[in-house]
């Protein structure tokens, strides 16, 4: 069985110097036995420079978070502290939920969680910046490699394992036909 493709964009009118979203955080649960506990909504920074998620002791606090464990953590500045250690389910805007992400205890400046490396690699990340407006875009699963590199133009190489129905959305997350974008484009490449 396919996972449906689950995709957002966040659009700015200027170029931020962090990019923000709402998530819900709620106590880790069992996929299998158990419904989501009351997810609550937070400010959520997107880091490609952290590892792992951080929430802020007030997300651990109205969460109802329990500790599972205690160790060494490394935070911005250099500086290593001994931080607290849960387990969450995450809410991302696509409707997309990780019901049991290991996440760390520290204060993210300007936010409530800090999303690390640990949540960006289960999809595809990407941002443009074309006349000065900034689109912040995530989708999981990953479903096509775009290569910039290939073809630097609007439009760029996409790499499917499938190719898709010519009236289905486009796997690029435009927003258009398959037809009327990369299926136009000779430079779609099926593997």
């Amino acid at each position: 069985m396919n996972t449906p493709v689950q995709a957002f964009t966040n659009r700015y009118d200027v170029l931020p110097n962090v990019l923000k979203t709402e998530v819900m955080v709620g106590p880790h649960y069992n996929v299998e036995s158990e419904r989501p506990k009351d997810p609550k909504k937070y400010v959520a920074i997107w880091d490609t420079g952290a590892t792992d998620t951080a929430v802020s002791a007030r997300v651990a606090a109205e969460a109802g978070l329990k500790e599972i464990d205690k160790k060494p953590c490394n935070i911005p500045g250099g500086k290593t502290i001994v931080c607290s250690i849960y387990f969450i389910s995450l809410f991302l805007p696509n409707k997309v939920v990780i019901p049991q992400l290991r996440v760390f205890e520290a204060d993210p400046s300007g936010a409530d969680l800090l999303i690390g490396m640990d949540v960006i690699t289960q999809g595809d990340f990407w941002i443009t910046n074309f006349e000065g407006k900034t689109r912040f875009n995530f989708r999981t699963p990953s479903i096509c490699t775009i290569d910039f590199a290939t073809n630097p133009t609007c439009g760029a190489s996409t790499i499917l394992s499938e190719k898709p129905s010519r009236n289905a959305k486009c796997p690029c997350g435009s927003g258009e036909k398959y037809k009327k974008c990369c299926g136009k484009n000779a430079n779609t490449i099926l593997t």
